[in-house]
């Protein structure tokens, strides 16, 4: 069996929510190894195929999104939560710029919120 080979993603090419990414594109995306990819998706930590053509595993660049969007919101809310309890221990000193940390990450969650809420709204639109 050949493994798939990681392969650049023209950034236009994501702009289409019904453009099917294939397994090498979605490497390039992920910089996962092939294995990874294959863990990951077993774990329910990557969603499976939207489509199998023979023998080729596809994605919907839509479905790639939303996992890419859920997947750094769950990592700024893991931060947020470490952040939160180390306030709780540190020293007065430590605590500014654990707090500094804090707000940039609480912003940038706003951030990917409406980003999300625009790709929906444009995914939306498209379907129209």
């Amino acid at each position: 069996m050949a493994h798939a080979k990681s392969i650049a993603v023209p950034l236009e090419a994501l702009a289409n929510p019904d453009r099917f990414l294939c397994k090498g594109e979605i490497l390039w995306l992920t910089r996962l190894s092939e294995s990874a990819l294959h863990e990951r998706i077993r774990h329910g930590l990557f969603p499976p195929p939207d489509m199998i053509d023979g023998r080729r595993p596809l994605w919907l660049v839509g479905t790639f999104k939303s996992w890419q969007s859920g997947a750094l919101a769950a990592t700024v809310d893991a931060r947020k939560a470490e952040i939160t309890r180390a306030l709780e221990t540190a020293a007065p000193h430590a605590r500014g710029e654990l707090e500094r940390e804090r707000r940039a990450l609480v912003a940038r969650g706003r951030a990917l919120a409406r980003a999300c809420r625009r790709d929906a709204q444009a995914g939306d639109h498209h379907d129209r």
